[in-house]
């Protein structure tokens, strides 16, 4: 794992947690924690100590997390992992189970000898760079910065702008400047007011038009977009 200001693609911190001994590397923090067990406890007190405001991974939801999960909950270390990671307890039978696939870093490096330090030297080395290449890649597409800017304007959390769907920020961004003319708003889906109210359900695809959002305006290919400009 690497540990990063949200702008800075140089690490703060460069940590590697591994099982068994491997070749130093003196721009890593390296612990050998002697088993997975330790591994993933290890983990979860590093989690806890840096307590990350934000944490990006290369399509971790659909390997790392789901393998870290299941090796977890095999190993009996799941409960404890989470009540240390989570600022809200939890028992092991309402944590979600998960699927994992197969180990991916042996397609990378299919002749090394797992005997040898240097095997291992290459597995930490590879996963260092994955961490450091998906922050490179976000600080170059300014993703976090953009995401701020929409929970801003559409006084929603930084999460939200990421997980939810449009119609959230819309609702949101229409419910404020309501509020500054001095028009109460209610989010709740069921209507139980008698008087009249702005229908947002009917204003959302004006909204689009407006901006000009619409499918039939989306452009596909380069070929159409020079067309319509010449």
């Amino acid at each position: 794992m690497t540990v990063h200001w949200k702008d800075d693609p140089k690490p703060l911190k460069q940590i590697c947690l591994v099982d068994v001994e491997t070749a130093p590397d003196p721009r890593l923090i390296t612990v050998v924690c002697g088993n997975q067990t330790n591994l993933l406890k290890a983990f979860a007190l590093c989690w806890k100590c840096l307590a990350p405001d934000i944490h990006i991974g290369f399509n971790d939801s659909q390997y790392d997390w789901p393998f870290i999960v299941e090796k977890a909950k095999k190993l009996g270390v799941l409960e404890w992992m989470f009540n240390h990671m989570s600022l809200k307890p939890m028992r092991l039978e309402k944590i979600t189970k998960w699927q994992y696939q197969y180990n991916m870093i042996k397609k990378f490096y299919p002749k090394a000898e797992k005997s040898s330090l240097a095997y291992y030297l290459k597995e930490s080395e590879y996963c260092i760079i994955d961490a450091l290449s998906c922050q490179w890649l976000m600080i170059k597409h300014n993703i976090i910065n953009e995401y701020r800017e929409v929970a801003s304007i559409a006084f929603i959390s930084l999460f939200d702008t990421h997980y939810f769907a449009i119609g959230m920020k819309v609702s949101n961004l229409l419910s404020a400047n309501a509020w500054r003319e001095g028009i109460l708003t209610s989010t709740i889906s069921e209507r139980m007011e008698t008087e009249s109210f702005p229908d947002f359900a009917s204003l959302y695809p004006s909204l689009i038009m407006t901006y000009n959002l619409s499918p039939d305006k989306i452009i596909l290919s380069r070929k159409r977009a020079e067309s319509l400009r010449d």
